[in-house]
């Protein structure tokens, strides 16, 4: 069968191995953990360092963020309204949906590709912190491309503000020695510079530690791999800014699921509604951000 349901540590998880294609999503989390193909590097990295527990989130593969992101005191003031402000308990890293238990709306098997479809509703009195109604839905199709869409349904008489994102771990040969392609000219804000705003004149090499919000942009972006001999091409929809992660060397030893050597094998570029680029859902509304990965050989 292309797909069977197994156990990862205390996690439910779904195996795919269609063709050459494999990947893994969690229920909690409505998390892809991982996608590539038989017998190649992976493209969506799966962390070989990730502990699989009830209630922790798994670091790689491909988190979801909501309603917030990131540091919940960082994000845009028409966010921080929608919730009750207290401690980081309240407010935890990166929203409330990566451990999550999602429910799992269905399979379909046709054409080369499988679909995976999870949502989540939010009662007003799930989440102290948080007290909205609200559909969220995420749907995977997987095939010799990964196609994702997060879908945001409102059904509220007011709107609903809030920032995502799909938090991606690409996984890269050396991730010093790749290329980048689709960053330049644009402006991003600095997390590890009190979130100043900074022009990048000139496509971002890896070379130290990055966290860098970009908010203005449209257009692929591409992650040259020399040594893989592939170019990883990720198309975003209804999303105009993205996140730039890695570790480095000395941030990494403080992370937890991770080894000290893992961050020259993973990029994150996310896609998403962060800052200024903010998504406000319209009462009684609906709104979907997609990611589309492929790749070429070079």
């Amino acid at each position: 069968m292309p797909v069977q349901k197994i156990k990862k540590g205390h996690l439910d998880v779904w195996d795919i191995k269609m063709g050459s294609i494999r990947a893994q999503i969690s229920q909690q989390g409505a998390q892809l953990l991982s996608y590539g193909k038989h017998e190649e590097p992976q493209i969506i990295w799966g962390n070989p360092h990730a502990e699989y527990m009830n209630d922790v989130p798994v670091r790689g593969g491909i988190p979801v963020c909501f309603p917030w992101f990131g540091d919940f005191t960082q994000n845009p003031d028409a966010v921080k309204k929608m919730a009750i402000q207290g401690g980081s308990d309240l407010l935890p890293f990166h929203g409330l949906v990566r451990q999550s238990v999602w429910d799992f709306e269905g399979l379909n098997e046709t054409g080369g590709q499988v679909t995976m479809t999870f949502s989540l509703g939010i009662k007003e009195n799930d989440y102290f912190a948080w007290r909205h109604n609200c559909h969220i839905k995420i749907e995977y199709i997987i095939s010799d491309n990964l196609q994702v869409t997060l879908t945001v349904c409102n059904p509220n008489n007011y709107p609903l503000s809030v920032t995502l994102a799909l938090h991606s771990y690409y996984h890269v040969s050396d991730v010093e020695s790749i290329k980048l392609k689709g960053l330049a000219s644009h402006k991003y804000y600095d997390a590890l510079d009190a979130w100043s705003l900074k022009n990048q004149d000139e496509e971002p090499f890896v070379n130290e530690e990055m966290a860098r919000t970009f908010t203005d942009r449209t257009g692929d972006i591409a992650i040259i791999d020399p040594y893989y001999r592939r170019k990883i091409v990720i198309t975003s929809l209804n999303s105009s800014s993205c996140v730039l992660w890695n570790p480095y060397d000395k941030r990494a030893l403080q992370l937890d699921q991770f080894s000290g050597e893992a961050w020259k094998e993973m990029l994150c570029i996310e896609t998403a509604r962060v800052k200024d680029d903010y998504l406000a859902v319209p009462p009684n509304s609906t709104e979907s951000v997609m990611l589309l990965v492929s790749t070429q050989i070079l």
